[in-house]
């Protein structure tokens, strides 16, 4: 396993997309799935560090893991496949309203068309590994780009929660960012929001120092 782990430590960095920040992101998600596989959590959630959720987010996502294990035990009968390398569970992807729903019931879920952003996405232990593997060798655009040209070519099984349930929040974001992206708004039912108006008022700066 250590063996397997280091050799995930030294990929080289294919210019132009050699900016510091661009490689630091990378680094970011990178040591988080080896993280996953070195501690052996099985399903975790990865968010940035700007992000805001909405109160019901464990009925969303328990909803959204019982979809797809139930898709996954349909195509394949006593399958233990949880059915998904990647969920982007928030994102910038403008087209990902391409797909259909997968059910009636719960409309927020549908497979990943054109997936963007990586400000908060659910992977398995198995995934993890899968991405390493990946990126074992050398990165020649931002993260988030690599992934979604795996998500196109069928390389990731990736599904997306769209509209975005977690957004990234302006008042969170690095002084001078330009998007002018949906995906800024504040999520229905924040729980920033939420923390700042009931009972303990704390300040979006507190909130997140705090790691609520």
């Amino acid at each position: 396993m250590e063996d397997e782990l280091a050799l995930y430590s030294s990929v080289r960095v294919i210019p132009p997309y050699s900016l510091s920040h661009v490689i630091g992101c990378w680094k970011s998600h990178l040591r988080v799935w080896q993280d996953i596989v070195k501690s052996g959590y099985q399903t975790a959630m990865i968010f940035e560090d700007d992000i805001d959720l909405p109160l019901n987010i464990h009925a969303i996502m328990r909803t959204t893991i019982d979809i797809l294990s139930a898709n996954s035990s349909r195509s394949v009968p006593g399958s233990k496949d949880p059915g998904y390398d990647l969920v982007f569970v928030g994102g910038c992807g403008l087209r990902e309203s391409t797909n259909p729903p997968l059910t009636s019931d719960f409309r927020l879920l549908r497979k990943s068309y054109w997936p963007s952003c990586l400000h908060a996405y659910m992977l398995t232990i198995d995934s993890a590994r899968k991405l390493l593997q990946l990126f074992s060798t050398a990165i020649s655009d931002p993260i988030d780009v690599s992934i979604t040209e795996y998500v196109r070519n069928g390389t990731l099984r990736s599904y997306s929660l769209h509209p975005s349930v977690i957004t990234q929040r302006r008042d969170l974001t690095p002084e001078g960012a330009s998007w002018n992206y949906d995906v800024f708004k504040v999520p229905k039912y924040s729980l920033l929001e939420h923390l700042a108006k009931y009972g303990h008022v704390y300040s979006v700066d507190e909130a997140k120092n705090m790691g609520l």
